[in-house]
């Protein structure tokens, strides 16, 4: 038999986070769960193309599997279902998303559902460790619950002969008989078992993060063991399309076909995680992945994309393979940690760390004296430089400039790159050198000024300005109000905690105590210390302390829940300012970004913004957008940068919002999934092309024309 060519079909755009789950219905549209709570069916429209006729909303938290379930006795016509981190399993109206039907009865996540060959019995999984059989004809009559498993249930389905299967973090499969009792407990895999596909009416199929496929009896025989993934395999389904087959895909950003146990096609996809795999009736191949995005890929010549968007995906994933291949330093870059092991303390004075920085690798030593990681510098590769490129710790650039800042002091290097943002590159030089920040706008001109560049405005990324009597005022009112006297503070004390905002002067070690104790006032009095720990945490002494590896943490955590739509306003404008001044160092920085996802979400849920804070929220993804803009998946930041900007009423917060956006643009190393999300949103994309027409004397007005026409250029 020959083996099917698979080609890129075409590209379904709509969700604004990752899509965790894809289906199909009976008529081939396909079904889509993402984490921006929303289910979406995708109908056919011609040949090869999918429209977006339905969006399914209702969940409180991410949609992570979706289904389509059969005509039964209480719905005649069918219901699309989903299961969501809320908890919660919802069934829709097919054709215009009215909710008809919300179960409840899991105590965590539903990471799966799937139907029954017996009409109206829905079954679901949950990382509560149960599974469950529910009788929809008769929605009011409990569950069947499936207990046995010692961690989370990732999957279930039913077996040929009519029994279940679930698939457990604990590493096994149970089979189960329909009134609940267990059957047996299948073991192999060594680790996470994440999904299950009926193969046959005797032989089901398992998928674990130990990068392997088993092929088991339904009697819990092991018959056989695939190899090719080189990580987590999240998913698997049948293929109807070819003979003897079945469809993979995981973390390794692949797609795989196998047929008769070997592993025919390899699709690499321009993403980290590759989260779910369906396949049409037709063979076609149906994937959501990190980037939010919904791809399908055919074997059939005439349902192929048209040239330019094949050579457009293909160039994408020639630069993530690179990045990921790329070694520096004798070292693998995708086998080199991210940022995140920094948050664990060295075990002895001067240990060493390599650190993977986008497509950089950095070596931080640790200080037992201070507690924190130092960064000691880049670790150099040994690739010679493309031809009018100079090399310079072991990267290339357009410009390596040597920047006199002090008489009598040796230049120092500044590397710069054409695409870079002048403004951000200033930034990072500053903090690489330990320079004092009002060398920001000379350090800023001098790069415009040398590469020939045309000027941009400077956007800023944090929050410095502050009256600290009024603060002091307003700590002295409210200190009568906190309670009891031990989250009280005399006089002294009061104006001890207010000198911390001070950029310059000393201070007591004792007095961040203080602080820390005041963070723990009520949250209707708690806006003032707030402010003044924003500007404290500027110092870099401070804010090792504040976000050192006992305190930090929690503290982030505590920040994050102050930013909860119930919350008081000030205190979630307060929240994000102390969130966006975390990055004047590493020690902050380190821990902000290791909560990246739950932020952007927070952020996502933030519905009334008033100016200050959607400059707050702006300026908060102006600096993730900095840190992160050469990380190979930023798919869930670049939406909430597009989200917040169809929204952002403040020119000052909106002009944040466009740098955000254009650094990612110009530095990400997968720019197409930012392209396309840019270019979909039509109020976006229309309001950026019209803003780069703008003729005017006013400044904010002028700078955001600025921006809009760099974005244009980029896409």
């Amino acid at each position: 038999m020959a083996i099917p060519d698979y080609k890129l079909s075409t590209v379904l755009c709509g969700h604004s986070l990752d899509v965790r789950c894809v289906a199909i219905t009976k008529e081939s549209c396909i079904l889509s769960g993402s984490r921006d709570r929303t289910a979406k069916l995708w109908h056919p429209e011609g040949v090869k193309d999918f429209v977006n006729v339905v969006t399914y909303k209702g969940h409180n938290n991410f949609v992570s599997c979706v289904c389509w379930f059969s005509p039964c006795e209480a719905f005649p016509d069918g219901l699309v279902i989903t299961g969501s981190n809320d908890n919660t399993i919802i069934g829709y109206n097919l054709q215009d998303g009215t909710i008809l039907l919300t179960l409840k009865g899991h105590e965590n996540a539903v990471c799966s559902i799937a139907t029954s060959r017996d009409s109206g019995i829905l079954l679901s999984s949950s990382w509560d460790n149960t599974a469950k059989v529910w009788n929809i004809n008769n929605i009011h009559s409990e569950p069947l619950t499936l207990k046995g498993h010692q961690a989370a249930v990732w999957a279930i389905v039913e077996l040929g002969n009519g029994t279940y299967a679930t698939a457990s973090a604990d590493k096994t499969i149970k089979l189960w008989k329909k009134d609940g009792s267990g059957i047996s407990t299948l073991t192999g895999h060594t680790d996470c078992v994440r999904d299950l596909a009926v193969a046959t009416a005797e032989v089901f199929l398992s998928c674990s993060n130990d990068a392997t496929v088993r092929l088991w009896t339904n009697k819990g025989e092991r018959l056989n063991t695939y190899y090719g993934h080189s990580n987590y395999i999240y998913s698997i389904c049948i293929n109807p399309g070819v003979p003897n087959s079945f469809t993979t895909c995981g973390e390794d950003g692949t797609v795989r076909l196998w047929s008769n146990g070997d592993c025919v096609r390899e699709i690499h996809l321009p993403v980290q995680s590759v989260w779910s795999v369906t396949c049409l009736d037709n063979g076609d191949i149906v994937t959501g992945s990190s980037d939010g995005v919904i791809r399908v890929f055919t074997k059939d010549p005439a349902r192929y994309a048209d040239e330019a968007t094949i050579k457009t995906f293909e160039e994408e994933v020639e630069k993530m393979q690179f990045a990921a291949k790329q070694e520096i330093g004798g070292y693998k870059l995708s086998d080199i940690p991210g940022p995140e092991v920094l948050l664990e303390a060295g075990k002895t004075d001067g240990q060493t760390k390599l650190v993977r920085r986008g497509t950089n690798v950095k070596c931080y030593s640790w200080s037992a004296a201070e507690c924190t990681w130092n960064e000691v510098g880049d670790v150099m590769g040994a690739q010679p430089p493309t031809e009018g490129k100079t090399m310079y710790q072991g990267k290339e650039y357009d410009y390596v400039f040597s920047v006199d800042i002090k008489d009598g002091a040796p230049p120092i290097k500044l590397p710069f790159n054409k695409t870079e943002d002048p403004w951000v590159a200033a930034q990072a030089f500053i903090h690489k050198n330990d320079l004092p920040q009002v060398y920001l706008e000379q350090v800023a001109n001098f790069i415009i000024t040398n590469a020939k560049l045309n000027a941009l405005p400077t956007p800023s990324n944090g929050f410095d300005q502050a009256n600290l009597k009024a603060i002091y005022d307003k700590l002295k009112e409210f200190n009568g109000k906190a309670g009891d006297g031990n989250n009280s503070f005399t006089d002294e004390q009061l104006e001890n905690i207010v000198k911390l905002g001070e950029m310059n002067g000393s201070f007591n070690p004792d007095t961040i105590s203080l602080l820390k104790k005041m963070l723990e006032w009520p949250k209707e009095i708690l806006f003032p210390v707030l402010d003044v720990t924003r500007l404290a945490i500027r110092r870099k002494e401070i804010n090792s302390q504040i976000f050192d590896t006992t305190y930090g943490p929690n503290f982030v955590k505590y920040l994050l829940s102050l930013l909860n739509p119930d919350n008081l306003a000030a205190n979630q404008m307060l929240a994000m300012r102390v969130l966006v001044n975390a990055f004047s160092d590493l020690a902050g920085e380190m821990l902000v970004l290791a909560a990246r996802e739950t932020l952007i979400h927070c952020i996502i849920c933030l519905t009334h913004l008033n100016n200050n804070a959607q400059i707050a929220a702006a300026s908060l993804l102006l600096n993730l957008s900095v840190a992160l803009a050469q990380q190979p998946d930023i798919a869930e930041l670049t939406d909430c940068i597009v989200h917040l900007l169809s929204r952002l009423t403040d020119n000052e917060a909106y002009f944040r919002g466009l740098v955000a956006l254009g650094t990612l643009l110009a530095e990400s190393p997968q720019k197409l999934p930012i392209q396309t999300k840019i270019v979909s949103n039509t109020q976006l994309h229309n309001r950026l092309k019209q803003d780069c027409n703008t003729t005017t004397s006013d400044a904010n007005l002028k700078k955001i024309s600025i921006c809009s026409q760099e974005i244009i250029r980029l896409l």
